[in-house]
C-alpha cells in the first residue's frame, strides 16, 4: 500500500458509507489537503469506491470496505480544501441528489476505521441530529474486530451499524 505521502505515519486507514436511496455508497477517504508532517491528518471522503443496492449480502459489503480502505490516501479529494460549494457540488453529483439538506436529511452513515496501532476494526454508526445537531459517532455504540477479521464479519457488522445508525428526526424512517 503507497499512499500520495511518504512521509505520514499513518495510524489508521478509513472508509465512510452513506445508505442513501436505498443504495450503499462505499468511500475512500483521504488526508486533507497536500501534506508534508509526519503526523497523520484529519480525512474526508475523495472518491466513491462502490455502490451497492441495501440487499447486498455481507460478503459484497465486507470486501467493498476492504477495497476502500486499501485506497485510503491514495488519491487527493477533488475541491480545495475549505471550498464547500465545491465540495457541495460533487457530494451532489456522486449522489444524484436535489441538494445537500436533502441529501443530509435522507441519509444514515457508518464509518469504518482500521486502526494500525490496535490491531483492530471500529465500525461506528452515526447519529443524525437525534442525539446532538449534527451528524457523527459521538454517544454511539462502536463495534470493535481484529484486524484478523474476515470480509464476512466485517460486512456482516458494517451491515448491522447501519440498523444503530439514525436517519434525521425530519424524515424519520424513509
Amino acid at each position: 500500500m503507497i499512499q500520495r505521502n511518504n512521509i505520514t505515519k499513518y495510524k489508521s486507514l478509513e472508509a465512510v458509507i452513506f445508505e442513501y436511496n436505498d443504495n450503499f455508497f462505499i468511500f475512500e477517504k483521504c488526508q486533507q489537503g497536500v501534506h508534508r508532517f509526519t503526523e497523520q491528518l484529519p480525512s474526508d471522503f475523495c472518491e466513491l469506491s462502490k455502490k451497492l443496492n441495501t440487499t447486498c449480502s455481507p460478503e459484497e459489503m465486507g470486501q467493498a470496505i476492504i477495497e476502500a480502505l486499501r485506497r485510503f490516501d491514495l488519491k487527493q479529494t477533488p475541491f480545495p480544501q475549505f471550498d464547500t460549494s465545491a465540495r457541495n457540488k460533487c457530494i451532489k453529483k456522486w449522489f444524484s441528489a436535489r441538494g445537500i439538506s436533502e441529501w443530509e436529511k435522507n441519509q444514515r452513515v457508518v464509518d469504518v476505521i482500521e486502526s494500525l496501532v490496535d490491531d483492530a476494526y471500529y465500525i461506528r454508526p452515526y447519529d443524525n441530529n437525534n442525539h446532538h445537531p449534527w451528524i457523527g459517532p459521538e454517544g454511539m455504540p462502536e463495534i470493535k474486530l481484529p484486524r484478523s477479521a474476515n470480509i464476512i464479519d466485517i460486512g456482516s457488522n458494517v451491515l448491522r451499524a447501519f440498523k444503530m445508525a439514525t436517519f434525521n428526526p425530519q424524515v424519520g424512517t424513509p
